[in-house]
C-alpha cells in the first residue's frame, strides 16, 4: 500500500445520482475529426460516469452573477464533501462556483494522480 493512500485515503462521499443538477461533466479531450459529437459522460442505469469526462461541481448563483469562483479542494476531500461550503460561498459571495475533481478522487476513478493528468 502507498504511504500517501494510507495517510490520505480518497472515499467517496458522492454519486453522480445524489449531486445530479449540481455537476457537469468536461471533456478531458475532444476528438477534432468529430469535434460535435461528444461521447455520453453519464450512464443512469448503472450511476458511473465514463472516465472522458471530468466531474465538476457548479453551484450557479440564483440571482445570477457575471463572476465565477474556481475551486479546487483539498487533499483527502471530494465533491460531496465541499458541497455546503461551496453553497455558502455562492450565497455569501453572489458569484457562481464550480469546482473542479481530481483524478482518484469522488467519483473520477484513476489508479494514480499526475502532474498531467491534472
Amino acid at each position: 500500500m502507498e504511504f500517501n493512500s494510507f495517510i490520505f485515503p480518497s472515499i467517496c462521499t458522492y454519486t453522480a445520482k445524489s449531486l445530479e443538477g449540481n455537476l457537469i461533466y468536461i471533456p478531458r479531450s475532444i476528438d477534432m475529426d468529430q469535434p460535435h459529437s461528444l461521447p455520453t459522460h453519464y450512464d443512469k442505469h448503472k450511476e458511473i460516469y465514463k472516465p472522458d469526462h471530468i466531474p465538476c461541481l457548479y453551484l450557479p448563483f440564483h440571482m445570477g452573477s457575471d463572476k465565477t469562483l474556481l475551486y479546487f479542494h483539498g487533499n483527502s476531500e471530494d465533491l460531496g464533501q465541499i458541497f455546503d461550503f461551496m453553497a455558502y460561498l455562492r450565497s455569501k459571495l453572489c458569484v457562481n462556483v464550480a469546482a473542479m475533481e481530481y483524478p482518484g478522487y469522488g467519483i473520477y476513478k484513476s489508479k494514480t494522480c499526475s502532474e498531467k493528468q491534472i
